[in-house]
């Protein structure tokens, strides 16, 4: 290897020296994180945790309505669905293409062997001049790194794989979500479902006992009519409700992977409904925004934009090439590791774009408007998280007084009911009374459970605004 050295003289290696010495230089700023400008607090007037108990909480938030089927369905939900599969190939899509990027950092190296027979000539009696030749070579191009164009593509794609993450995490969010939600819908409809079909079996009997009264005389058919027209009027929501049950089953077996009906046997029994907890898992504002996957997300990707300025920016500069290359060649076998076989190349290059017709501006342009957009997506991302979070304190909150107000409600409509009933039975009052207050309770009873629901759903929505659920089911790299 001594002629290698002999070639390259010590002026050409001080050069490449200084070449690799000058890749450690970037023609753009780095990136510096976006400052959230959150508020201090929120307007719904909620105490605030502290984050450490806060994140404990919301990482498995569904916990909190101590509904073991709940559980199961989750567990089946990260594994199965297929939103939180395609979220996963396209996060591996993601480090694809950055180990891509990674790879213009390294020399491109390839082999190539060639084995060959040659004629130089031939006459009209024997062939002449021919000749075997056999090559092995190693080709190499490096491409020394000066401006940092591959380092931002690096930063880029890096970042990108960072958003991927995100992205994943944030369908978790929604999925786990929108599974809870199902959920409350389907038992808040079989809970609804069993009051109706208590009150068709009260309306039943009352019909039934007023049907006697009228034989006897004691009572005109207006009275049986009018508690006809009730029943019948009871017995109408009672399709709707196992409809909406129905729905509700089958739109779980799709979020948990599988197919409507597989989940029948497990939700089909009546449960109670979800409550909710004494007290909300609340941070401040800037806490929800280092939280929340969508937030970081749009952080990534104004991340990836900044850097993908930068691979605009080294574009006007020159780009430095070492193409190099060593191998053998020979005639025959025998002399084909000997060292007059021996072959090599070395060379320098250098490239610089001199006119491009305004191809490298107007990359350069576009890059900054894409870091710009970017940028105003990350603060728009940013207030709409804080919005989500107070809308949902508002709704939970109003929904919350409702439930007490109408439980309140419900508590003296029993009483007239009551009351109705007894002067009824003492022939004080006709039947209108009780069959009015009849229906005010089952009304009364409908409405709680509907408010109830409300109340859980906003609360669902608030663990959703919070970023609960995003850390469960984290891929390793």
């Amino acid at each position: 290897m001594g002629f290698v050295r002999r070639f390259i003289s010590l002026r050409a290696r001080m050069g490449i020296v200084a070449l690799i010495a000058l890749a450690g230089c970037n023609v753009t700023k780095d990136y510096v994180p976006p400052h959230s400008d959150a508020p201090a607090g929120w307007n719904a007037g909620q105490v605030t945790l502290d984050d450490q108990q806060a994140s404990a909480y919301l990482a498995r938030w569904w916990h909190g309505f101590n509904d073991p089927v709940l559980d199961v369905l989750v567990a089946r939900a990260i594994e199965r669905n297929y939103d939180i599969r395609i979220a996963t190939q396209r996060l591996q899509q993601a480090r694809a293409m950055r180990d891509v990027a990674v790879s213009a950092q390294y020399p491109q190296i390839a082999v190539n062997m060639l084995a060959t027979r040659n004629q130089t000539g031939y006459d009209w009696a024997e062939a002449i001049g021919v000749y075997n030749s056999f090559t092995v070579g190693f080709d190499a191009a490096w491409e020394i790194d000066v401006f940092g164009g591959v380092r931002r593509s690096v930063e880029a794609a890096q970042a990108d794989v960072g958003a991927s993450v995100e992205s994943r995490r944030d369908v978790l969010v929604s999925l786990l979500a929108e599974l809870a939600t199902n959920y409350a819908v389907l038992r808040a409809a079989q809970e609804r479902l069993a009051i109706a079909r208590a009150n068709v079996a009260i309306s039943e009997e009352t019909l039934r006992l007023m049907q006697v009264r009228f034989d006897k005389g004691l009572v005109p058919d207006q009275d049986v009519a009018q508690i006809r027209a009730q029943l019948e009027s009871v017995r109408a929501v009672v399709p709707e409700f196992m409809a909406t049950i129905q729905w509700a089953i089958n739109a779980i077996a799709i979020l948990v992977g599988g197919f409507p009906g597989e989940t029948t046997a497990l939700l089909e029994t009546p449960g109670p409904l979800l409550g909710v907890p004494s007290t909300l898992p609340l941070t401040v504002p800037s806490e929800v925004m280092l939280r929340r996957p969508d937030v970081r997300r749009a952080e990534r990707t104004l991340a990836a934009a900044t850097a993908r300025v930068g691979v605009a920016e080294a574009q006007f500069f020159p780009k430095f090439i070492i193409p190099f290359g060593v191998g053998s060649q020979a005639g025959t076998i025998q002399t084909f590791l000997s060292p007059a076989s021996f072959i090599w190349n070395f060379a320098a290059a250098v490239g610089q774009p001199v006119f491009q017709g305004g191809r490298i501006e107007a990359q350069k342009r576009l890059a900054d408007a894409i870091a710009e957009s970017d940028r105003l997506a990350y603060e728009k991302a940013v207030r709409a998280a804080v919005r989500d979070v107070e809308d949902a304190l508002v709704g939970f909150g109003s929904q919350g007084r409702r439930v007490v107000l109408l439980e309140s409600s419900a508590q003296a409509q029993g009483i007239a009911r009551m009351r109705s009933q007894q002067l009824f039975d003492r022939g004080l009052t006709d039947y209108f009374k009780v069959l009015y207050n009849d229906r005010s309770v089952w009304i009364a009873q409908d409405d709680i459970v509907v408010a109830k629901l409300a109340q859980v759903r906003q609360l669902i929505a608030l663990y959703k605004a919070l970023g609960g659920g995003w850390s469960v089911g984290e891929l390793d790299e």
